[in-house]
């Protein structure tokens, strides 16, 4: 079995990056997820979160 947090589906790419935004599936305000066979996987994706632009000057390698 495989836990899954759902995503809204890829709309248009990002002209600059080529790279697709999503975000989190919700239903009555709280997110989506489901517990699925491993079967039923077709492919991982990786995310990259949006950070914007501040950086938390409280950050350092061994805390992050």
């Amino acid at each position: 079995l495989v836990f899954v947090q759902w995503y809204t589906p890829l709309n248009m790419h990002d002209e600059v990056s080529g790279m697709y935004s999503v975000g989190v599936s919700t239903s009555n305000h709280e997110r989506s997820a489901s517990v699925i066979p491993i079967t039923a996987l077709i492919r991982s994706c990786h995310l990259i979160p949006n950070w914007g632009r501040a950086i938390n000057q409280t950050w350092t390698q061994e805390n992050v």
